[in-house]
Order: C-alpha cells, then structure tokens, then sequence
C-alpha cells in the first residue's frame, strides 16, 4: 500500500496510465457482456442466428460484429445493441420482411377501424373482417339488399354497397346540369342557358343531352356541352354570318378598302322542295342564272359594289333574324341535300318591310360612300 492511498502502488500506477480496471477485470466485464447479449438474443430471435468467433469479435454493444442468419444463409455485420432492437436482426433481408409485415399488419388494422368507424351509415356489417381483400357480408339499408364485397372497395367507395347504390352514384356524378354547365363552359356575352334536355337512351343505355340556349340575336337553340364549350361560334345563325365566302370576302374588300365589283342586291320569291319563301341574295351574276329554277318572283333588284351590297345584306339578317324561315334548311339537311342560300330565307308576309328597310340601307350606304343614290 502506498502511504496516504488506499489503493496499492500498481492500482496507482495504471491510474496514472488512465487505466481504470486490469486486464483481467475487463476481460472477465467482455465475457459476461457477450453472455448476456446471447442471452437476449436467444429470447427475441431464437436460434435464427449464430454469431461465428463472438468470443474474439465480440467488444462491445456498440461496436460491430459478424453475425450469420440462417433463414437467408447470409453474413452481415451489426452492432449488438441494434441487432437486438431492430425486428430483423438488421439483416438487410429479414429487415425487408419485418418492415412489410409491419406495414401489412398496420394496413390491416386501419381497415378493421374503418369498417367499426367509419362504414357508411346505409350499410351493416354482417359478417367478420378477415383481410381487406377478402369479402365481408353487407346488408344496405336503403335498398334491402345483401351482398358481398371487398372492404378495399367498401372504403374507396363510400357511396356504393350495392349495385343499385353504385348505379345511383354513377348516374348522378355524370349526370349534366346547368351549373356544371356554367362552371365548364366560358360563354360569350350574347348567350344564356336556359337548361339541359335529356334525351331518350339510345340501344346501348347512353342519353343525348343538350344544352339549351339563348342568342341574344337569333333566340333559342339547342347544342351539345363539347359543342357549347369548344366551337368559335356557338350559335349556328351567328356563324353563318360570320363564316364563309360573304363574309371573308367583305373582310377582304374592307382591307383593302376597295368597294368590289358590280353586284345584284334582290328581294325575290323563290321556291325550293315545295315551299315557297322570301329571299335577300347578293350576286355577280344574273339573278335567273344564279338561282335557276328556284326563282319565283323578284320584288326589289339594285345594282350596287360588293361591299355595299354585303354590308346591306348582313344588317337585315340581323335585323330581322326574328322573321327568318328555316323550312327550306330544315328539309335540305334533312334529305342530306341543302339549297345553297338557304340561310337568307325570310317569312314572305315580312316582304314590304323588309324591302323598305332594304331601300333606307342603300341609301345610307351610298351616301357613305359618296356615291349617287337612285
């Protein structure tokens, strides 16, 4: 002993070294650590791994050591603490394995909370859960009706339990109404919806809706949702005042502010398939070699420039859209075989005012232009 110390010249010694414990006391702290790592191990993994040379790699918890497992043959290296925390031994396979039992059974037991929960109020419960893939008895409520489905199914779709549910549900998410129709289509100023037609099912089950519409301009109309939300002009009246060759050529001319070649603005009767209608027609030619047969009568016929007489005729078409006649179209689209020109076409009993407003607008044109009035 060392004076003034209770602890011996050697103990003193390796103190002084940084020593704290001898080489036999922490070779004797290692064993009984390596005995109580196998002991554990034992517990929470049986005899699934085995551990080759523990005795010499054996540490510490926290320093690596080789383990073997015997399931997949493999040798990998993990710390003793975490081998016996981690639900795989760490193994990377037993590992992969663990973590999908894990997730199974948590999947499981979410969709067992759902069906005590959360399984909608029109549907009861008649037979045990066993998996979510796996069919559950159900009884609906609204419909009395039993069937069998997957709780999978039960769960993404909370509406259904039943056929008739589902058909219920499917019908009324497609179904097409006027604020469905609002909240899809961007419509111009000039029209109004006024509601949705359904139409007769077809052989295969399917309806034909159509949107009913108001022209500001040309009244009401009917047209499909794709048709309302997609064309440039949804309204046929409007469209043909906008669309071919009158009035590409009137943009052509105002381009170029030119005032065309000589043309004949008439006001004749014509007849067409049987009926007999009022007509504004422009053309270049002569009026007997232009509409042929069809040409009745003609009641007003004044030389005038293309763009006047263009300009004229699309002011009445929009003026008196109210009084058009839609017969001869009607019964051309119908044989398949249109009348060209079948768009001008007015009620005969409109035949004095319209060729009164035809006479002010060849006077207001030509005094626009400066041109001598007849």
């Amino acid at each position: 002993m060392v004076k003034g110390s209770p602890h011996s010249k050697k103990i003193l010694e390796r103190y002084a070294r940084g020593e704290r414990y001898s080489k036999d006391a922490l070779e004797s702290m290692r064993l009984k650590r390596i005995k109580h790592f196998l002991a554990r191990a034992e517990i929470i993994h049986g005899d699934k791994f085995s551990y080759p040379d523990i005795d010499k790699t054996f540490v510490r918890a926290k320093i690596e050591i080789p383990i073997q497992c015997s399931e997949h043959g493999l040798v990998f290296k993990a710390t003793p603490d975490n081998h016996l925390v981690f639900a795989g031994g760490k193994c990377p396979k037993c590992g992969k394995a663990a973590k999908s039992r894990s997730a199974k059974i948590k999947y499981h037991r979410q969709y067992e909370r759902w069906l005590k929960e959360s399984l909608p109020e029109h549907l009861s419960l008649l037979s045990d859960f066993v998996d979510p893939n796996e069919p559950v008895k159900v009884l609906c409520l609204i419909h009395n009706r039993e069937e069998s489905h997957k709780p999978i199914y039960l769960k993404n779709n909370k509406l259904h339990g039943c056929a008739i549910c589902a058909e219920e549900a499917v019908t009324s998410s497609t179904k097409l109404t006027v604020e469905k129709v609002l909240k899809d289509v961007d419509l111009p100023e000039n029209l109004t919806v006024l509601g949705v037609e359904q139409g007769e099912p077809n052989k295969h089950g399917h309806r034909h809706t159509r949107v009913i519409c108001s022209c500001d301009k040309h009244g009401i109309f009917k047209i499909t949702k794709g048709s309302l939300k997609n064309s440039n002009y949804r309204c046929q009246d409007c469209a043909s005042l906008e669309m071919g060759y009158v009035p590409q050529r009137l943009g052509k001319l105002v381009e170029a502010d030119e005032l065309g070649k000589p043309c004949h603005l008439a006001l004749m009767k014509v007849k067409v398939f049987g009926v007999t209608s009022l007509k504004l027609g422009v053309t270049t030619r002569t009026l007997k070699d232009r509409y042929k047969d069809a040409l009745v009568e003609i009641f007003t016929d004044i030389m005038l420039p293309e763009r006047l007489a263009y300009t004229i005729e699309k002011t009445l078409l929009d003026k008196f859209w109210e009084v058009k006649d839609t017969r001869i179209r009607a019964i051309g689209i119908n044989k398949e075989s249109r009348w060209a020109g079948d768009t001008e076409l007015f009620s005969l009993n409109e035949h004095e005012a319209i060729s009164f407003a035809l006479k002010q607008e060849v006077v207001k044109q030509k005094t626009k232009f400066n041109l001598v009035a007849e």
